[in-house]
């Protein structure tokens, strides 16, 4: 005999099945929106750790390269006054009253020079010290010293050498000495001139340039030996910090570069820039506490995990509240016998639980939204920084024309009562104005690619390379360079500001021109090739080319690889270069061999060529 079920427990079981459906769904909804709030917040913080690290890089790098400029024009003066003294003095007729008077009053025109002292040619101090108020009377043997040692063992006319800061015996103040030997007309050692810089004098120029005391900002001899620095901690002036990881792994091997250590002075994990002075066996270096550098990061970080935990919470705790309640609603049917009420009452709850749920997801949705509003707003501070960059160095330049004017007319009116000496200086002085102008004029521009470019819009390949050439037609003919052009079709179509295109085309073929060896003709190729939705340019040359561990460097603002005597220019050409490019939305990058020649290769999205305009049908 056949029975069947009652349709009321057919029903119940029905809606038993679908609740617990609706159930393992809600569950797996709230589990994909945590996974993806998630991936989205890791994605965002990686992001702003990077764009952290890399301001704080761009930072310190840029304090450097201004102090690296300032110290090496202060002790250029320095390095007159001594060769001026090794010409003009004889130890074995010194002090010579003359020559005593005529250095104490150079000696007021240069604040940081505290004392100047004459050695005989066994290291012996010769009789007493000069000082801005006169000659001092002193005696001892400084043969010990490892500078005048140095002398002592390989004299070399001209060169200076830079000795372990000393206290002074009058000013009780760490001295760092700059000597240079006396030799006579056949290269033999008479004596050894000194001046001692003062390094409280060097302390408050630096200090200007640190960003925090547990930074740290300082001057290093190449043998590791602290020169100068700030702060001060243990008297680390005139120690050794050879041994620390910022000297052993990163200044022993290279002149210029950012890392990452513990600083051997303080312990702090820092972000250091450091780079050689270009005529001095000196590192300057520039460092920012890591978490200085990484503050803002870790707030954002912890109030996004925050929220994000706690919305997580209240997901798990309404996930929770949902099983219980379906426990109850199974548990109220079981009891009842008036199924229909049952289900009905729990399909209600289930879509109330479904509202819940929807609700969330909204509240989820508005939590992404804050996000992007948050990268929108680190975006307009980006921007507001750029301006501010940009106003402030229109301000440095006003005190710059000023200095250049006064000395020119220091120049013009005194000029034919100034010695030989006061004219070198005066040039330096109207150089480093000079210099320095140049180089806010070319921050000028680089601000100004992303702020001042115009609109970028499909245009001819041609009308951006062929002006490019135009305007370095003087320079190519001058050094008998050789440009050759692949096949270039008219309707080649990119999407470009034509102005940064030619700049870009302008720069690069430039500098394959300047940097040629001298030994051959300058030989530039420029190619290009279809790359997807992209085309690949080149520009190659047969010049000195670059050594692979540079090929970074090069892309930064105001990095030189050689000195300004040899090839003129600040160092910015290339990082407008790839400024444009990324612009652009491409990207650049070299191949090179030191002596054989270097191939710059970049990317520019390519556009449709322009259709021809069909004659208008005529009217009958």
């Amino acid at each position: 005999m056949t029975r069947f079920r009652p349709v009321s427990s057919l029903w119940k079981a029905q809606g038993s099945t679908d609740r617990g459906v609706r159930v393992v769904v809600a569950r797996k909804s709230a589990i994909l929106v945590i996974l993806v709030i998630a991936a989205m917040i890791g994605w965002q913080r990686f992001v702003s750790w990077q764009t952290a690290e890399h301001n704080a890089e761009r930072l310190v790098s840029a304090l450097t390269r201004a102090m690296e400029f300032q110290m090496d024009s202060n002790f250029r003066a320095i390095e007159s006054l001594l060769t001026d003294a090794a010409r003009r003095i004889d130890p074995d007729e010194w002090p010579r009253s003359d020559l005593v008077d005529w250095y104490a009053d150079r000696l007021k025109s240069f604040p940081e020079a505290s004392s100047l002292l004459v050695f005989d040619r066994r290291g012996r101090l010769a009789n007493g010290v000069v000082t801005s108020s006169g000659f001092i009377e002193i005696a001892f043997d400084s043969s010990a010293l490892d500078y005048v040692q140095k002398h002592l063992a390989a004299p070399r006319r001209g060169v200076i050498v830079i000795g372990r800061p000393l206290v002074g015996r009058f000013s009780k103040r760490p001295l760092v000495p700059f000597s240079m030997p006396i030799l006579d007309g056949s290269g033999r050692l008479k004596g050894v001139v000194t001046i001692g810089l003062d390094s409280e004098n060097l302390l408050k120029m630096l200090s200007s340039m640190m960003i925090e005391d547990a930074g740290g900002i300082s001057l290093m001899s190449t043998e590791g030996v602290f020169l100068v620095r700030l702060p001060n901690p243990d008297g680390m002036i005139g120690q050794s910090a050879a041994k620390g990881a910022l000297f052993r792994d990163h200044l022993s091997r290279s002149d210029h570069g950012v890392a990452h250590v513990r600083s051997i002075a303080d312990g702090n994990e820092k972000i250091i820039d450091y780079g050689r002075l270009e005529h001095f066996p000196v590192f300057a270096t520039v460092g920012m506490t890591k978490r200085t550098a990484f503050a803002e990061f870790w707030q954002d970080t912890i109030w996004i995990v925050g929220s994000s935990l706690g919305l997580s919470i209240l997901l798990f705790i309404f996930a929770a509240r949902s099983d219980r309640h379906e426990a109850e609603v199974e548990a109220a049917l079981a009891e009842s016998r008036t199924s229909e009420l049952r289900l009905s009452a729990a399909n209600e709850t289930l879509s109330t639980q479904a509202e819940e749920l929807r609700t969330q997801t909204e509240d989820l949705s508005l939590q992404s939204t804050e996000l992007v509003n948050a990268n929108a707003e680190l975006a307009r501070s980006n921007a507001e920084l750029e301006q501010f960059a940009y106003v402030a160095s229109h301000d440095l330049r006003e005190p710059l024309r000023m200095i250049s004017s006064y000395v020119d007319l220091v120049s013009r009116r005194y000029g034919a009562s100034l010695d030989k000496d006061a004219v070198e200086f005066l040039g330096f002085a109207r150089d480093g104005a000079q210099r320095m102008d140049t180089l806010i004029v070319d921050l000028l521009d680089y601000s100004r690619i992303d702020r001042k470019g115009e609109p970028i819009v499909p245009m001819a390949l041609r009308d951006g390379l062929e002006p490019a050439l135009r305007y370095l037609s003087v320079a190519i003919e001058t050094c008998g360079a050789t440009v050759t052009i692949d096949d270039i079709p008219a309707d080649l179509m990119i999407l470009g500001d034509r102005s940064q295109i030619i700049r870009l085309f302008q720069n690069l073929i430039g500098n394959a021109v300047k940097y040629h060896d001298p030994e051959r003709p300058p030989r530039v190729e420029i190619g290009w090739k279809p790359a997807g939705e992209e085309i690949e340019f080149w520009v190659s040359d047969n010049g000195i080319g670059i050594e692979e561990q540079y090929f970074e460097r090069i892309f930064g603002i105001f990095q030189r690889l050689h000195s300004r005597e040899k090839y003129e220019g600040t160092g910015i050409g290339l990082a407008v270069c790839k400024k444009i490019v990324e612009r652009h939305g491409g990207r650049i990058w070299l191949e090179s061999t030191p002596d054989i020649g270097t191939i710059f290769h970049f990317t520019l999205m390519a556009a449709e060529p322009p259709q021809p305009v069909m004659p208008a049908a005529g009217k009958d």
